[in-house]
């Protein structure tokens, strides 16, 4: 019995070792559309003196990854996912966009994410996007580094768009996973 206890107590500690282990770099393609979403916000903060914002390819994954879970899971705009509740009221929640850069790739910081679009047969472009996000005073304060915002160095962004939806995730660390690829 002592043998077996030395032989499973070693084996429980290494499995339970690998759920914290890091998640592998995703390789992902941008789509013309993300690409040039991405042209469009850094264009926009050029012509305001701010700096181009580096493509990340883990942050596009995370982006993409929502507008799926927007289109095939929830239906609606939200900061929500189909397995983590948002409440915009209530700051406890707020981790649920937060963490899903870290919970789904290996990039180690916060996500902060601008959201746009609708269902019933809305189409979401890039340029309706960022005027969208333009014209939202909140979600404005994002892109151009205002209000709350104005003390983070964005690092990193990725881009997902899908069918009636586009997002937009900020980091503040840099991604060692580049940039994602084109189409």
């Amino acid at each position: 019995m002592t043998k077996l206890l030395w032989l499973i107590i070693p084996v429980f500690v290494i499995i339970s070792g690998f759920q914290d282990a890091p998640k592998k770099a995703v390789a992902v393609t941008a789509s013309s559309d993300e690409w040039e979403l991405y042209r469009l916000i850094n264009k926009y903060r050029k012509e305001n003196n701010l700096s181009e914002i580096p493509f990340s390819a883990s942050l596009t994954y995370v982006a993409q990854k929502h507008c799926e879970d927007l289109v095939y899971k929830i239906g609606h705009l939200t900061h929500a996912w189909s397995d983590c509740n948002y409440n915009p009221a209530d700051r406890s929640t707020f981790s649920c966009m937060w963490d899903q850069p870290k919970k789904r790739t290996t990039y180690t910081g916060n996500g902060y994410e601008c959201a746009h679009g609708a269902s019933n047969g809305y189409k979401a472009t890039p340029k309706s996007s960022l005027d969208g996000w333009k014209s939202s005073k909140p979600h404005n304060a994002v892109f151009m580094n205002q209000g709350i915002w104005k003390d983070m160095k964005w690092g990193a962004i990725g881009i997902g768009m899908k069918d009636g939806y586009a997002c937009v995730w900020f980091g503040e660390e840099t991604d060692p996973a580049g940039e994602p690829k084109k189409p």
